[in-house]
């Protein structure tokens, strides 16, 4: 941990007692490398060695060749769920442009064009550097509308870059997650999709981190360690313990080059003080020598110290007062500096630069020192601390109303800096993080309020473009909190109702519906015009049928639509409904290609009216069978007579299902084509997995099965990158199903059944897994495999999300 130089002692990594835990790390390494699925965790409690061992493997995995990037999730900064992948995906990304083979980074671009489609540019919102991988500037906003649920559309895309990059790779990549204690259920989802790739396509080993005293039962990392098992996933778990007193003793005999009967008196009461934690023994031994208590003499030619001295030194009981301590035995400009990085949490030295132009402190230099001091780590342009315990030693080093007061002066010292130029750095985040630390009741001009609710307003907004949805409602709520006035909507409606609207669509994809009911209140109150309150009203619509309350959520669908203009017969007789059918059936004898060379709807109303009957597709026919085809027959009416709008081919589909029940085949298949042509004319992805499972439906009867398979799979995808699981998973079902009763190749089958299990049981979507492993239990007694996966209780009550 230390070690001698001709300025004293200085940290240094060394060899710590752990060969045998190393020897444990490489040998998992090896065998990860030969196609084994490979996890290994070291657990143990704060200063044990635990990112020192990974770095130590690290370092043996470079010079062999290998890649190491790293992940650390931290507790005092500002939650973004993806910011600690991302970082990591950006390593990556350097490694790939830094070979300087063009060629191969060419290849690399198609292939993710190839897997991903449009939906390949997205991803340079969430990890910037792949935009020197596939040489294009940010995404079409448009790309941001087609989306069912962010998080899962993120997910999805994510993974997906993942499959291509590792099957581009020729060696195993290393992914070290450092202090996965702190990691939100999000990064832990991911994970466990890259765990659970096929063997084949993964070329990744994973090396976690934890404190075990830190590390609850229920938090979501623990549900990967509980299933590996059940993903063939091969766990090698290793505890750290504290330095006893003999180790502590050879360690000290070693480090000063002296027998360890010499120095047994001085390990004892290094030992005393630090119950032989590392990080407090090397940090201890190096203060000593800094204050003289442990000097080398050039007159005994050995190491001397004051044993009185040392044993009469008072030390803190708890690390951050230890650290504390530590730093105060620093320059004043260098504790200076490191407050100012406390703040911040880590910081590039351009954000840093900006501060100390500003504040006239000599920040970048003095982070420096503390680097060279074993204080803080520098990556690239990057500072962070070593250790958390230090950045919290650092951080609380100042009062609360100091440090309140100085991350308002950061933030808004950033914030002008960033007046009238692009952001392409992130230093919104930055900005608009320190301002919330600091919180209103610091703010002492008036004129700011308003101003730092806008910036969070913008703050929420791209937040929600790269899918950050916990950070993006943090910033809404925040910027909800700036406004102070008595009548806010009054003085700033435009704010006021877009800071409300991104936090209820934030909340719907969180699940977190109680806040949403209470932030939509607010807007019924306040909203000046049904179109202002259409978008609050259409999430609570979705959130009464996540919540299981499908006839409220008709119910309001129908008043939604009422207050539109568009009354619907909500008691008709079966009779009415079919006649309604026939007359719509009518209505549309006109050539497939009038029909799609219609105008496209332009008029906002009925825009919305199409919207809300498209979400009522599918809760109507779960509730109310009479009402489902009058819904569907108004889609079709609304078309006729003013054009075609992103939603058409969801009302097509299901009529074409409508007639197919009635015994008219013909027909149908007429509408599901033509559903299929309007999807890829003027159709949004939104609605695409539903649109293509219920066309396909009807195409079957009349297509060779293995061909509508090929619309299937392309289902798939496109719900995946929407963020519609429920569909997407329905269609793998269909998809795997089809193959089966087609007489595909048993061998083929099985492993698209395979795979497409593992999907569904990751995504905790039982309904359609046990499904398809009925299927599977029969493709395996086929082909004489034992049965190993069996039927799962359904947890899923909720009947909306079990539609599919």
């Amino acid at each position: 941990v230390v070690t001698i130089s001709a300025v004293g002692l200085q940290l240094k990594q060394i060899s710590l007692p752990c060969d045998r835990e190393f020897t444990s790390l490489q040998q998992a390494y090896n065998r990860s490398t030969e196609g084994s699925s490979e996890f290994a965790i070291i657990a143990g409690g704060s200063g044990t060695g635990k990112s020192y061992l990974a770095f130590q493997l690290g370092r043996h995995i470079t010079s062999c060749g290998g890649i190491f990037l790293t992940v650390k999730f931290n507790q005092l900064t500002q939650t973004n769920p993806l910011s600690a992948l991302v970082s990591a995906f950006n390593q990556y990304c350097n490694i790939f442009t830094e070979m300087r083979d063009f060629d191969w980074v060419k290849s690399i671009a198609t292939k993710l064009r190839g897997a991903l489609g449009q939906y390949a540019n997205y991803l340079i919102k969430v990890i910037p550097k792949l935009s020197e991988i596939l040489d294009c500037e940010a995404p079409d906003a448009a790309l941001d509308q087609d989306c069912v649920n962010g998080l899962h559309k993120i997910h999805y895309l994510l993974i997906r870059f993942v499959e291509v990059i590792s099957a581009c790779s020729n060696v195993t990549v290393t992914l070290h997650l450092d202090d996965l204690q702190w990691a939100d259920s999000f990064s832990s989802s991911v994970l466990e999709q890259i765990l659970k790739m096929p063997e084949e396509d993964k070329r990744f080993f994973f090396v976690g981190c934890y404190r075990g005293d830190e590390m609850v039962q229920r938090h979501p990392f623990m549900k990967i360690v509980d299933n590996a098992g059940a993903f063939a996933i091969r766990l090698t778990m290793i505890h750290l313990d504290c330095m006893d007193k003999d180790t502590v003793n050879t360690k000290i005999s070693e480090l000063l080059c002296l027998s360890p009967r010499l120095v047994k008196s001085l390990s004892e009461i290094v030992y005393s003080k630090t119950k032989g934690n590392i990080l407090f023994f090397s940090r201890l031994l190096i203060s000593l020598n800094t204050e003289g208590l442990l000097n080398l003499s050039l007159g005994r030619r050995r190491w001397v110290w004051d044993e009185e001295q040392i044993q009469s030194r008072k030390l803190p009981n708890d690390a951050a007062s230890f650290f504390s301590h530590n730093i105060r035995t620093l320059s004043p400009q260098v504790q200076s500096a490191l407050q100012v990085l406390s703040c911040l949490g880590s910081a590039d030295e351009m954000e840093l630069s900006i501060l100390e132009s500003n504040f006239s402190l000599e920040v970048v230099n003095s982070l420096k020192v503390a680097v060279e001091e074993g204080f803080v780590s520098k990556e690239d342009r990057l500072y962070h601390f070593s250790h958390d315990k230090i950045h919290q030693a650092a951080y609380e080093m100042a009062q609360v109303e100091d440090r309140r007061l100085e991350h308002l002066q950061y933030g808004i010292c950033l914030l002008k800096f960033l007046d009238g130029t692009a952001d392409v750095t992130g230093m919104l985040f930055t900005a608009v993080g320190q301002i919330n630390l600091a919180g209103p009741s610091v703010v002492t001009d008036q004129r700011h309020y308003i101003e730092f609710a806008a910036h969070n307003l913008m703050a929420c907004k791209k937040a929600r473009g790269m899918s950050e949805y916990t950070a993006a409602s943090a910033y809404a709520k925040n910027g909800i909190l700036f406004i102070k006035e008595d009548n806010p909507w009054r003085v700033h409606y435009t704010i006021c109702l877009n800071l409300f609207e991104l936090a209820i669509k934030c909340m719907l994809v969180l699940g977190d519906f109680d806040t949403l009911t209470k932030l939509s209140d607010e807007v019924y109150r306040n909203a000046r015009s049904l179109e202002d309150k259409l978008g609050t009203l259409f999430a609570v619509m979705t959130s009464l049928a996540y919540a299981s309350k499908i006839t409220d959520s008709v119910d309001m669908g129908l008043s939604i639509l009422s207050q539109l203009g568009h009354e619907l017969p909500i008691s008709s007789t079966l009779k009415d409904a079919m006649s309604l059918v026939k007359q719509t059936l009518q209505d549309l004898d006109v050539p497939d290609n009038e029909l799609l060379s219609y105008k496209k709807m332009t008029d906002t109303r009925h825009l919305l009216a199409m919207k809300c009957l498209a979400k009522l597709e599918m809760t109507t026919g779960m509730v109310d069978s009479l009402l489902h085809p009058i819904v569907t027959c108004e889609m079709i009416k609304l078309t006729i007579h003013f054009g075609l709008s992103p939603t058409t081919p969801v009302g097509f589909a299901y009529f074409a299902g409508i007639l197919l029940k009635q015994g008219d085949m013909l027909a149908g298949f007429r509408f599901a084509k033509l559903a299929m042509q309007m999807l890829d004319q003027v159709g949004s992805k939104e609605f695409a997995g539903d649109v293509i499972l219920r066309s396909t439906q009807v195409l079957c009867f009349h297509l060779p099965l293995l061909s509508v398979n090929e619309y299937r799979l392309h289902g798939q995808e496109v719900a995946l990158a929407v963020g519609d699981v429920p569909f997407a998973c329905g269609l793998k079902l269909i998809y795997c199903v089809t193959m089966f009763w087609a007489g595909s190749n048993l061998l083929t089958v099985k492993n698209v059944y395979a795979q497409d299990s593992r999907y569904m049981k990751g995504q905790n979507h039982l309904t359609t897994y046990n499904c398809i492993i009925l299927s599977y239990h029969s493709i395996l007694a086929l082909i004489g495999e034992p049965i190993k996966e069996e039927v799962m209780e359904d947890q899923l009550t909720n009947p909306f999300q079990r539609l599919t």
